[in-house]
């Protein structure tokens, strides 16, 4: 719940969870990346084609997946998605 949590301290590096309990954002672990799509990446080839026709049918996932769009693209360069992995001390993928 946004409301409820607030920075306290850049120098200190927790968050304020009500003003009694202090998370502190240490490790992010990344044990897959869905968000990188499965476009040629799958078990067995399906033609372009045919990935473009599945993504039509499940929708906006199915753009995601089979990297229809520039979410990618966007999750690796925007200030929104970077800023927030920014704020662990470690990252792991």
């Amino acid at each position: 719940n946004p409301t409820c949590a607030s920075k306290v301290s850049n120098n200190d590096g927790y968050y304020s969870l009500d003003g009694h309990i202090r998370v502190y954002l240490n490790v992010f672990c990344s044990t897959a990346s869905p968000h990188l799509g499965c476009a040629s990446h799958t078990f067995f080839p399906i033609p372009r084609t045919a990935e473009i026709g599945v993504a039509k049918v499940i929708g906006e996932t199915g753009s995601d997946l089979f990297r229809l769009n520039d979410l990618l693209h966007a999750m690796a360069t925007s200030p929104r998605y970077l800023q927030p992995l920014a704020s662990f001390r470690k990252r792991i993928a």
